[in-house]
């Protein structure tokens, strides 16, 4: 366990993030979630995940952020696609053309 921030630490980390978020842009998720791992007494230039950019240097909480977002949405889409596969295929065929065509679309279930 850490051990608790003295006031000028804090002071020193609020005034980080301050300038941080002036001068990176970010979405609302994006700024809430780094505030509050500011306000646990972690750094902004620190992640929870450990992940660190191809020189090897840590990355700060909002790209480690932004890559493990991204990270589940392409796991989210890939379970998406694998369980759509799983149950039914799609055959785009002559007699059954795809239906952006303006034509039928058939479904065979495995």
């Amino acid at each position: 366990m850490s051990r608790p921030l003295l006031p000028i630490e804090r002071m020193v980390l609020h005034d980080r993030l301050l300038e941080f978020e002036t001068l990176v842009p970010m979405i609302v998720s994006e700024r809430s979630a780094l505030r509050r791992w500011v306000k646990g007494g972690h750094d902004i230039n620190s992640n929870p995940w450990n992940f660190y950019d191809a020189d090897g240097w840590e990355m700060s909480y909002l790209e480690a952020f932004r890559m493990d977002l991204a990270e589940y949405e392409l796991k989210t889409l890939s379970y998406a696609v694998f369980f759509k596969s799983s149950v039914f295929e799609v055959f785009f065929t002559q007699k059954n053309p795809c239906p952006t065509s303006g034509q039928g679309l058939t479904r065979h279930f495995l």
